[in-house]
């Protein structure tokens, strides 16, 4: 009823793309809501078809170090699709897929960042600040994870600082533990 009201209302309404009007953003939230995955990435490699990004900062979603590929589905779809170019950063707002993977988003949920800036050419332009985007959208989710950079960056443990200081705390409360069962059997042997 909303998307009938209000002109541009209908772009993050639903998981329908059948209007194409741009981005609105009292609809923030409802968007960030019904992505899968919200990152900042560097578009890395971009055909026709396909694009690989390399993702610098999740907002939503689980984290992962490795490209993320968007593959384009058959037919030309109702909405232009994003249009990602070589180097550049984005912020994008990801759904899955069917066959799993994420389905390339159209013009209005891909923010191309620049120079402090987030914009969108999708309806009318829309320029904000790319902090107050992200914070904005971190306001929702309470999540921004910066994934590893390579493989042995990941989940580890620290034993100089985690296993070693625990491993003595037990051992000296295990020692305690001792000397107070000795003062016991004396006091009472059976």
């Amino acid at each position: 009823m909303t998307a009938a009201l209000m002109p541009g209302a209908a772009v993050f309404a639903s998981g329908s793309s059948t209007n194409c009007v741009g981005y609105e953003p009292s609809l923030l939230e409802a968007e960030v809501e019904s992505s899968g995955l919200v990152l900042v990435a560097r578009a890395e490699e971009v055909g026709a078809l396909t694009a690989r990004l390399r993702p610098e900062g999740f907002l939503k979603g689980p984290a992962q170090s490795r490209l993320i590929e968007l593959q384009r589905g058959p037919g030309d779809g109702e909405c232009p699709w994003a249009r990602f170019s070589e180097g550049d950063r984005y912020l994008i707002f990801l759904r899955e897929s069917d066959g799993g993977g994420f389905q390339w988003p159209i013009e209005a949920r891909a923010f191309l960042l620049l120079d402090g800036t987030a914009s969108l050419t999708a309806g009318q332009p829309f320029t904000t600040g790319e902090d107050e985007l992200i914070n904005e959208i971190r306001g929702f989710t309470e999540q921004y994870a910066v994934p590893a950079a390579n493989e042995s960056e990941g989940e580890g443990i620290e034993w100089g600082t985690t296993v070693l200081p625990i491993a003595v705390a037990l051992g000296i409360v295990f020692v305690i533990g001792l000397f107070l069962m000795r003062i016991w059997h004396r006091i009472d042997p059976s």
